[in-house]
């Protein structure tokens, strides 16, 4: 493979990551795979997903629209799930399951009599919910199928599949379809809590979506995503505003031993994007959410109170080894041949030939002007006067360099950029 096609691969790829992130009902479903992974558990429900009415909004439900793949919200929401864990690879989702058939079965029942007493116009309702019965009695007979199948292999796993169904899922493409072939996509919705999703986690992966994580938290809060919407959202508020409006929020709700529930209908607010907020938050040591999983509301444990915006920004934030600015600003170089920066003590190392490499050599060029402020086109003329090139290019590659630093060497305002420009922070230069 070439290498631009191998550059290509990882922009792609990090763009989908990035979106991802960006998305608070996706990044809600990282947060909660993330959860069972460290609680050792690999089986979870799509019903563990579905939280409030956010994913019934009129926003986000127009998705629905553009995909003929999807019928209802949770066959979207169950694809999202498919794709989250093998596009960051941590793992892969090997089965779906409908469970505990007899018990699903009963809840329609009930669910149809209720409704029954609300409308008095019940012709559809029959119909509807003949429907639904007749795709979990095609379920059941599947499940009787599998145990004649497992008596007739080994005696001792039969009762394994009494009451259920199972379904393999070898890839994130069949994800996507998987529901209409197997003739269940009109119960989905009502079965959302009795449907099992079987995770094959691979351990490696985890920390480094950790990692990736923490690292667009960061640029979130540094206000790098204003321009960068999710598709439901019409506006970005600057990370200080929504903090504003988060703390407004949180003290309408009662404050018990300083703990909050926190309804799941915050994920409509729109002053503030709530998963975000709340994680680089938890990050900081500010909070603890008791459970990113929890059935009825979010338990939220605040470590000061009263919660105000100043309790939840302070010396936490504050980043290490400032006191050792002297020495900083003693040894702050770049070796072209290595691609190494150096910081102090510590090295950040970038790949040659990259446009992080180039963004750096230009701005290490010369000693005179290596506290100037470089604007990104200065850059692009440098790199090739003859090509025209976007902005973006070294605006990306500037933003890159940063949460290397930050990552590596523990500095987060190393570099000053803008949309435009860069610089080297002048407290690091003598």
């Amino acid at each position: 493979m070439k290498n631009s096609q191998i550059e290509e691969k990882e922009d792609e790829d990090s763009k989908m990551k990035f979106d991802h992130f960006n998305s608070e009902i996706n990044l809600l479903s990282i947060k909660i795979l993330l959860e069972f992974f460290h609680r050792g558990k690999d089986v979870l429900t799509l019903g563990d997903f579905m939280k409030g009415n956010h994913w019934k909004e009129e926003e986000v439900y127009s998705v629905l629209y553009e995909y003929e793949d999807y019928s209802v919200t949770e066959d979207l929401v169950l694809a999202h799930i498919i794709h989250m864990v093998e596009d960051f690879g941590i793992g892969k989702v090997k089965l779906i399951s409908v469970v505990g058939l007899d018990e699903l079965l009963k809840s329609v029942v009930r669910k149809a009599i209720e409704e029954k007493k609300k409308n008095e116009d019940i012709d559809d309702l029959v119909g509807y919910y003949t429907w639904i019965m007749g795709e979990i009695f095609g379920l059941k007979r599947q499940s009787g199928e599998m145990q004649m199948k497992a008596i007739k292999k080994d005696i001792a796993t039969w009762k394994y599949y009494m009451d259920r169904v199972d379904f393999k899922v070898s890839s994130a493409e069949e994800g996507y379809i998987y529901l209409k072939p197997l003739g269940i996509s009109q119960i989905v919705h009502i079965a959302a809590p009795f449907m099992e999703i079987k995770v094959d986690y691979k351990n490696s992966k985890v920390d480094d979506v950790h990692r990736k994580l923490k690292d667009f938290l960061y640029a979130f809060t540094q206000d790098q995503y204003l321009d960068k919407l999710p598709f439901y959202r019409d506006k970005r508020y600057y990370y200080s505003k929504q903090l504003e409006n988060f703390v407004e929020y949180i003290n309408r709700l009662p404050l018990i031993n300083g703990y909050v529930n926190v309804p799941f209908e915050v994920l409509s607010e729109k002053g503030f994007e709530f998963v975000k907020v709340t994680s680089y938050l938890e990050d900081q040591g500010k909070i603890k959410v008791t459970n990113w999983n929890d059935k009825d509301v979010w338990n939220i444990k605040f470590n000061q109170t009263p919660i105000t915006v100043e309790s939840l920004v302070s010396a936490g934030e504050i980043v290490k080894n400032m006191d050792n600015d002297n020495n900083l600003k003693l040894d702050l170089s770049f070796d072209e041949v290595k691609s190494i920066l150096s910081i102090g003590d510590k090295i950040v190392k970038v790949r040659k030939m990259k446009d992080q490499y180039h963004l750096l050599r230009t701005i290490f060029e010369d000693k005179e002007e290596v506290g100037k402020e470089w604007f990104f086109s200065e850059i692009a003329e440098k790199y090739d006067s003859e090509a025209d090139l976007d902005d973006k290019k070294f605006y990306n590659a500037a933003y890159q360099v940063s949460q290397k630093i930050a990552r590596d060497a523990g500095i987060r305002d190393a570099l000053i950029t803008t949309t435009q420009s860069v610089r080297i922070n002048p407290k690091y230069l003598s």
